[in-house]
């Protein structure tokens, strides 16, 4: 068997899917990617969205913030996705 044969996939299948996954699993609750991206990834359950966090911003002004959370079984590929990675495939990577 080859390296690629059991080396465990991204969760994420496009570019933003596994930027927004890579933010939430590192511990960022409200990745900036667009809102599109983020419904599809909570309709197909690669995400959980929170309640939504109400800031105070000026004044009376305030701002709410979506804020999401990976199901554990998808967090546990993240995990293992990134186990895998070798020195070449981080060269890869590009954030």
């Amino acid at each position: 068997m080859t390296y690629d044969q059991w080396k465990t996939k991204h969760p994420g299948r496009t570019k933003s899917e596994r930027r927004a996954l890579d933010l939430i699993g590192c511990g960022e609750f409200s990745p900036p990617v667009q809102a599109r991206v983020l419904d599809r990834m909570v309709k197909d359950g690669l995400l959980v969205e929170l309640p939504p966090l109400k800031m105070p911003f000026i004044g009376t002004l305030s701002m709410t913030v979506r804020q999401f959370e990976m199901p554990i079984p998808v967090h546990r590929q993240w995990r293992e996705y990134c186990a895998a990675l070798t020195d070449e495939d981080l060269r890869d990577i590009t954030p």
